[in-house]
């Protein structure tokens, strides 16, 4: 399992640098041209709290066979008290599913 950004949407926020919680993400670039990498793919622990809080969906966190993702890919678009997640396989929506944060954590 792990992230990829994609530097074409990336808006070079930081705001991913910020939350990620295992420091694997760093901006790279001057300017305009400031943009997220992943600094080390292969240590993601796939908390997936960098693509809560990407404001543009640059970041996809990539399902893998292992969790019975056969190679899909999830995305969030995060709005105030909602979070829209989106399931890829093939590029293409396979599931919408929307969020409440107020009550995602009540058990």
């Amino acid at each position: 399992m792990s992230i990829k950004i994609d530097r074409d949407l990336c808006i070079g926020c930081g705001r991913c640098v910020d939350i990620c919680p295992g420091n694997l993400i760093q901006m790279v670039g001057e300017g305009k041209n400031r943009k997220a990498e992943m600094k080390y793919p292969d240590e993601c622990w796939g908390c997936i709290s960098c693509i809560k809080v990407c404001p543009v969906q640059a970041i996809k966190f990539y399902l893998g066979a292992d969790i019975g993702g056969n190679g899909g890919a999830l995305v969030a678009k995060p709005e105030r008290a909602v979070i829209h997640w989106s399931i890829y396989d093939q590029d293409r929506i396979t599931q919408e599913i929307d969020i409440d944060r107020r009550n995602a954590n009540k058990y």
